[in-house]
């Protein structure tokens, strides 16, 4: 089968043409990380998945077990997005899909910085060939998450080892959000205490649009814009198929379950594991889960009841272009 072309998926039609701390590994929804079938599941209480010594005893552990499971067909898939964007959606999806299991590994571009002081810095250098070895390792019917920018080596890297790759998008808008309550909530994130130093959930809001830091210990977030100017040339790689949060949300997170359908559907071809009416459904009934344990809401537009019209005039003065290239608006004056 040949590589499929890139495309923007979305329910109405195809279009298209790192964040430096990046510690944002709880978007994946761990729920399903014990389970190595849809037949063989073990439910591991939120505390659990929430924690730090879990996640380092647990890991190295499960990613051991993956490693002994052979014989799955299809490709090694690869499920990419910005921070906050539905990784957690997009890896459930991925669980549900018949003879699909996750590998236990996910990873962020900063994890394998070299040299510079965060991932967007100008003299940023990176261990490619560690990412070549740990991505290496993903099993064929196995997939890996990650939050990785659209970096030319990057692509090297997933062609030279045959992953299939996969990148969903989410409204900026509701990224900042999603972000500022997310960081606020989890202690362990390196930028827990900057966001919780902020008074109000208000003025976190504005630091996730336009950046944070470095804080006293030289952690740093990129302002919106330059995270989504990392991100959106995904769109411009033919090798990668590209998806929408808004569209695999479904009528529970306020989409369409035509739209839904549509795009589970685009993803299954694509990992060559095309699914019959009755599967379409079964996964497309288990994909939105309030069970991730970074899940808050996960409701399309949910932005236009946080953000501030001041927030918004600094979102159009960074993020115009990319709300437009997404298909999130059609033009400037929104």
């Amino acid at each position: 089968m040949s590589t499929p072309r890139s495309r923007f998926f979305t329910s109405a039609s195809r279009i298209g043409g790192d964040d430096h701390v990046d510690y944002q590994d709880g978007d994946v929804d761990e729920g399903h990380v014990f389970s190595a079938s849809a037949e063989r599941r073990v439910v591991i209480p939120r505390s659990i998945r929430t924690s730090t010594v879990a996640k380092r005893l647990g890991t190295p552990a499960y990613q051991a077990f993956a490693r002994c499971v052979v014989g799955r067909p299809g490709p090694a898939i690869l499920a990419l997005s910005p921070p906050k964007a539905g990784t957690h959606i997009l890896s459930t999806l991925l669980s549900k899909m018949p003879g699909v299991m996750f590998s236990g590994r996910h990873y962020t571009l900063n994890e394998f910085r070299s040299h510079g002081s965060h991932a967007f810095a100008a003299d940023a250098q990176f261990r490619w060939d560690e990412v070549r070895r740990q991505y290496g390792l993903v099993r064929p019917g196995q997939f890996a998450t990650g939050h990785f920018p659209a970096h030319a080596t990057f692509r090297e890297v997933l062609r030279d080892i045959g992953m299939r790759t996969v990148v969903i998008f989410r409204d900026p808008r509701d990224i900042v959000v999603s972000n500022a309550y997310y960081v606020r909530s989890l202690k362990r994130h390196p930028l827990h205490d900057a966001f919780r130093a902020f008074p109000s959930t208000e003025e976190a809001i504005t630091a996730a649009i336009t950046g944070v830091g470095p804080d006293a210990n030289g952690k740093v977030l990129a302002s919106l814009a330059d995270r989504m100017a990392a991100y959106v040339p995904w769109l411009d790689c033919p090798e990668v198929l590209t998806v929408r949060f808004e569209d695999l949300v479904g009528e529970h997170g306020g989409g369409s379950r035509d739209g839904q359908r549509q795009a589970v559907s685009a993803i299954a071809e694509f990992f060559d594991r095309p699914l019959c009416d009755a599967d379409l459904e079964r996964v497309c009934d288990r994909v939105f889960s309030s069970k991730s344990a970074t899940f808050r809401k996960g409701q399309i537009g949910d932005w236009r009841n946080h953000l501030t019209p001041a927030q918004v005039e600094l979102i159009k003065a960074g993020s115009n272009d990319h709300l437009i290239r997404l298909g999130y608006e059609s033009s400037p004056d929104w």
